[in-house]
């Protein structure tokens, strides 16, 4: 799709796969390939929001040459909460 797109040249299917085998390239690597229904990672959601909450907080470093409030350094901070409901 790129090439056509891009530079309106048609390859067809076949002859990308001949040009993947021939660089080594022609299978996934083993953790891409398709898994049983069973082993496959399951994602985890939650009912009722609130009911599980990811918090992260993170220190801005400051911009140097900018000041702040007199006699002291200006921390900052990034709170993200992320809910598994919504």
């Amino acid at each position: 799709m790129y090439p056509k797109r891009y530079h309106d040249v048609t390859i067809s299917r076949s002859g990308v796969w001949r040009i993947l085998k021939r660089l080594d390239m022609g299978r996934l690597p083993a953790f891409q390939r398709y898994k049983r229904h069973d082993r496959r990672w399951k994602r985890y959601e939650k009912q009722l929001p609130g009911h599980c909450v990811q918090i992260d907080v993170k220190f801005i470093e400051p911009i140097a040459g900018v000041t702040g409030r007199k006699g002291g350094r200006n921390k900052y901070y990034r709170f993200t909460a992320i809910d598994d409901c919504t």
